[in-house]
C-alpha cells in the first residue's frame, strides 16, 4: 500500500506589473508628502518619543514620573511569576516593584 495522496495547497497568482500611472503618481506624492509622527495611544507604551534633549544611552523618558534607565534582569522563572503577580496584586508596575526592591537592597548593603 502506498502513501494516501495529500492536496497540495493551490499556487497563488503569478504577480501582475503595476500600472505605470499610478506607481508614478506615488512616487511624485513621497517626494512632496509632509512626513509625520504616527500618533500613540496611551494604552500602547509607558514611552514618549524621543524629545530634542539628548540622553544617555539606555535611558527613556517615562509618560509619567522622571527619566529612567533601561535595565534588563534575568531571574528564575518562578521568582517573575510571584513578582509580576504580586505587582498586578497591588496595581504597581513591575519597573516600580524591581526599583523599590533594588533600592532597599543597595541601602543595606552600603552601596
Amino acid at each position: 500500500m502506498g502513501k494516501p495522496s495529500v492536496a497540495s495547497p493551490p499556487k497563488p497568482p503569478p504577480p501582475r506589473g503595476a500600472d505605470p500611472t499610478l506607481a508614478e503618481g506615488f512616487v511624485r506624492a513621497a517626494g512632496t508628502a509632509a512626513v509625520r509622527e504616527a500618533p500613540v495611544h496611551p494604552s500602547t507604551s509607558a514611552l514618549v518619543p524621543a524629545d530634542p534633549q539628548p540622553r544617555a544611552r539606555g535611558t527613556v523618558r517615562r509618560r509619567h514620573g522622571p527619566a529612567a534607565a533601561r535595565v534588563v534582569a534575568y531571574m528564575p522563572e518562578a521568582l517573575g511569576t510571584r513578582l509580576t503577580v504580586y505587582c498586578a496584586a497591588t496595581r504597581r508596575t513591575v519597573s516600580d516593584g524591581v526599583a523599590e526592591a533594588v533600592q532597599q537592597w543597595l541601602d543595606r548593603a552600603g552601596a
